[in-house]
C-alpha cells in the first residue's frame, strides 16, 4: 500500500468471505512477542471465537476495516457483552477482545488525514455505544510490552489501568 484510501467498516458474518483473510492477517512486530501472541489469535482462533454455538450469550461481533479499492483487510475490532471484575466488584461491560491494525496500514493516514488504527478504534467503539445501554463500561486487557495498545487506548479515552497480573493490565474508561 502506497497511497491513502478510504475505508469500508463492516460486521463480520459467519459465513463471510472476509474471514478468509484472517488467516493472511500481519500485524505483528516480529521482535515483539505481545503483538505476535495477538497475530497468531487473530489468524487461528478469531473466527472460532466469534462464531462458536456456545459464545452466542456473549454476543460477539467481529467489525472488519477495509481498504475500499483493494478490499484488503486494513484491521480487525472484536468485543464482546461481559463482566468486569475490579476487586470485589462484579460490573456488567463490554470486553474489547481484540484490536488491531494490518502492518501496511500502520502510522498511516487515510485520505480523510485520520491515522488508520484510531478509524479501526473509534468505529469498534461506535458499535459498542450502538448496542449498549450508554453507562456500560468498555475494558480490555493488555500486555505490560504492547506499548503501541496503550498508546491508542490512551488516545480513545480508555486511561484507566489496573494491574491483573505481572504481564497484563485492565484497561477502562474513566
Amino acid at each position: 500500500m502506497t497511497d491513502p484510501t478510504k475505508v469500508i467498516v463492516r460486521r463480520v458474518r459467519a459465513e463471510d468471505s472476509v474471514l478468509s483473510l484472517l488467516a493472511d492477517f500481519r500485524c505483528a512486530d516480529q521482535s515483539a512477542d505481545a503483538e505476535i501472541e495477538v497475530e497468531r489469535w487473530i489468524q487461528h482462533r478469531l473466527a472460532l471465537w466469534a462464531f462458536d454455538p456456545g459464545a452466542a450469550a456473549d454476543e460477539p461481533q467481529v467489525l472488519a476495516t477495509l481498504d475500499h479499492q483493494t478490499g484488503a483487510l486494513i484491521g480487525v475490532f472484536a468485543h464482546e457483552h461481559a463482566v468486569m471484575h475490579v476487586g470485589d466488584v462484579m460490573i456488567q461491560a463490554e470486553k474489547i477482545a481484540v484490536v488491531a491494525v494490518g502492518l501496511d496500514y500502520r502510522r498511516r493516514l487515510d485520505v480523510d488525514n485520520r491515522r488508520y488504527s484510531d478509524i479501526v478504534m473509534s468505529s469498534g467503539l461506535q458499535a459498542i455505544e450502538m448496542r449498549t445501554p450508554p453507562q456500560r463500561r468498555v475494558f480490555g486487557f493488555v500486555h505490560v510490552d504492547n506499548a503501541s495498545s496503550f498508546r491508542l487506548l490512551e488516545r480513545h479515552s480508555m486511561t484507566r489501568r489496573i494491574p491483573r497480573d505481572a504481564m497484563t493490565q485492565l484497561v477502562t474508561h474513566r
